[in-house]
């Protein structure tokens, strides 16, 4: 008997990364009026001052990104000298957790969340990619979070 290869791609978790020195940059107060031009004018502002942004995400007053955190200050200063209200959440960290076809494993990501508040952290931006999801959390609570994750590797019940 000859041993057999498996074509079928493991379920749930496979790897969680944890990445530090991020920062949480949140921008409010956009009015719906001017929306779409307030944002394009915040995104020059930040294009200007040479500052690429990562898990941009909107809403209908305004929008937040994450930075590395030695550019945070920068990233708010320009916001803020054309004319935005921003701020900024130093000490994030970003929980990346591999498992093949994610989207495809239904509450997988509601799953992965659950574990991740569960464990004392709050979830401030969430992103994913086909292999992936990214969680934006507290640096000091990050290390517990990918503990919890890290024990459900290889399960494909993890609650």
């Amino acid at each position: 008997m000859t041993d057999r290869t498996s074509i079928e791609t493991a379920r749930g978790i496979s790897g969680v990364e944890v990445s530090l020195g991020h920062a949480l940059v949140v921008v409010s107060g956009l009015s719906e009026e001017a929306w779409g031009q307030r944002m394009l004018e915040a995104l020059g502002a930040l294009k200007d001052a040479d500052h690429s942004i990562d898990f941009l995400k909107v809403s209908s007053s305004g929008f937040s990104f994450v930075v590395p955190e030695s550019q945070a200050s920068s990233a708010r200063d320009a916001l803020c000298a054309a004319g935005f209200d921003a701020v900024v959440k130093e000490g994030r960290a970003i929980l990346i957790v591999r498992a093949p076809n994610i989207r495809d494993e239904s509450g997988l990501v509601a799953r992965i969340a659950q574990l991740v508040v569960r464990s004392g952290a709050t979830i401030e931006q969430v992103g994913d990619m086909h292999s992936s999801v990214q969680v934006v959390v507290e640096a000091a609570k990050v290390e517990r979070a990918a503990s919890v994750l890290r024990d459900c590797i290889g399960m494909v019940e993890i609650l």
